[in-house]
């Protein structure tokens, strides 16, 4: 079987329901409160007190990926148009569109510890400078800018960044799966950004938001968010769906999360909403301390010892193609 043609995982439903109110509310208080940290930010004349606020901004947007990331699920409310409002809300403040990263999202489920998401791991044949910077870079917050740049990229120039995509890509590469993000996906992307383009100014005219202060803020949200996006992937076995840790971390930090830390028993049943990845158990791998875990990262990538599992065929694609 080849590796475009793996055949995809049937995940088995818990039923387990979606809690929609809390969500909304969740979604609805961290989006006010967002607004109220920017616009406060702006308007204080302290650099010390700046920086103290914008670094419980960068953990409320933890909160608010969190959010974001069940909803590119469709967790985060069981109706579809609900779910896609709530995610629009949510990418605001990240920002991203929700239509791109619900899209492309998929992909990390697909090519999880693949070698093309192994950046904890190298090859005797990999170029270790190369390997050792992209790994730092994400553990530093370069991994952030990445994505609004992606979604400005893909919005405005769609159809010739698909096409180097898919020229050069292998369909063994996550890039192979952006290259094929269908134009149903891009159109909605295109007008999402341009939404998300009007609310930003509109804010920024109306609460007097400075360019600087708001900068600061995501400045410290990147490196917060960046840092932690492989916590949970790094040095585990090279597995598509096993390839994850549960880790325990401070009650309030796994709150905080959204139960974030839990992400093995979401890799096992990604149709779980975040408020019942507890409940599933700590299933069969010891949970790691997080920070243990996190200060681990830092040592650098180590030697693969192993080869790469194969993608899991995602049908997203042909859903998304039959909606066109």
């Amino acid at each position: 079987m080849s590796l475009h043609e793996s055949a995809p995982v049937v995940w088995t439903p818990l039923g387990l329901p979606i809690p929609n109110r809390l969500n909304i509310v969740l979604v609805l208080t961290v989006s006010a409160a967002a607004i109220g940290m920017l616009t406060w930010v702006s308007h204080v004349g302290s650099w010390w007190a700046a920086l103290g606020i914008a670094v419980l901004f960068s953990y409320l947007m933890l909160t608010n990926y969190a959010l974001l990331h069940d909803a590119t699920h469709e967790t985060l409310h069981d109706d579809r148009r609900a779910n896609r409002a709530l995610g629009f809300i949510a990418g605001l403040w990240f920002p991203v569109p929700f239509s791109m990263i619900h899209f492309t999202h998929r992909s990390h489920h697909r090519f999880n510890r693949t070698d093309a998401e192994m950046f904890d791991c190298y090859y005797p044949t990999d170029n270790r400078f190369l390997k050792y910077f992209q790994w730092f870079s994400i553990l530093g917050g370069l991994f952030w800018p990445l994505v609004p740049i992606g979604a400005l990229l893909i919005t405005f120039f769609p159809r010739s960044i698909r096409t180097r995509l898919f020229s050069s890509a292998s369909p063994s590469r996550g890039l192979y799966y952006m290259a094929r993000i269908p134009d149903g996906v891009v159109r909605r992307t295109r007008l999402e950004t341009i939404a998300m383009i009007i609310v930003w100014s509109l804010m920024w005219w109306l609460l007097a938001w400075r360019w600087e202060m708001v900068l600061l803020c995501y400045a410290c949200f990147a490196v917060n968010w960046s840092t932690r996006q492989y916590i949970t992937h790094a040095f585990t076995p090279r597995d598509v769906v096993d390839g994850a840790f549960n880790l325990r971390h401070f009650r309030w930090m796994d709150w905080l999360l959204l139960h974030g830390p839990w992400d093995l028993n979401h890799h096992r049943h990604p149709d779980v909403s975040w408020y019942h990845l507890p409940s599933l158990g700590e299933g069969d791998v010891p949970r790691r301390h997080y920070i243990s875990q996190y200060l681990r990262q830092w040592r650098g990538p180590v030697p693969a010892d192993t080869p790469g599992p194969t993608p899991i065929r995602d049908e997203l694609l042909e859903d998304l193609q039959d909606l066109e």
